[in-house]
């Protein structure tokens, strides 16, 4: 190596210490000009400004009695879709069924196993339903015994008195309390 060589090598190394120093200096220096240009609005409140702050306003308004009325009415269309269904629903099943078929009365016996007496075209049969399937139990022929049950079965469909209904679970014989 020459002279000049060296020369080169030991000037580049200086230069480049002097950068590393530099970069030191300086990445401080812009990181608090950047603060300090900061300053007047963050660190220059005065007490009075800060007596004087008020919350921004938020454009949410909430009105309890409109959400209520919402409520009440989606709840009423609701009903009402629900009873128009069930009610249009019916008729298509009633429509279906005709006059032809009808179930008199069921029972259940245990879980998922029902007997029905079914009234097809003037016939009773008692009819075993079941989670395997339906099978015929046996066939009412007597003109007695078929009559005797739609007359029973009439007054199921025709509905009871909710009296009917209480006096079951009340005894009407009880005692009357002494004066």
């Amino acid at each position: 190596m020459t002279n000049s060589n060296l020369r080169q090598l030991f000037n580049d190394k200086i230069i480049k210490g002097r950068d590393a120093a530099m970069r030191l200096i300086y990445a401080p220096a812009a990181a608090a000009s950047i603060i300090l240009s900061c300053a007047p609005e963050v660190f220059g409140q005065t007490y009075e400004n800060i007596l004087q702050y008020k919350e921004p306003v938020s454009n949410f308004n909430f009105d309890f009695t409109s959400t209520i009325i919402k409520f009440i009415l989606a709840t009423v269309i609701c009903i009402m879709i629900i009873l128009l269904m069930k009610k249009y629903m019916g008729a298509a099943s009633n429509f279906s069924s005709a006059d032809n078929i009808k179930v008199l009365d069921y029972h259940m016996i245990a879980a998922d196993k029902y007997i029905y007496i079914v009234e097809i075209y003037s016939k009773l049969f008692i009819l075993g339903v079941g989670g395997n399937g339906i099978s015929k139990i046996a066939e009412i022929s007597d003109k007695e015994t078929i009559d005797l049950i739609r007359l029973k079965s009439d007054k199921n469909i025709k509905g009871k008195m909710f009296s009917e209904y209480l006096q079951k679970f009340m005894p009407a014989d009880k005692k009357t309390p002494v004066e």
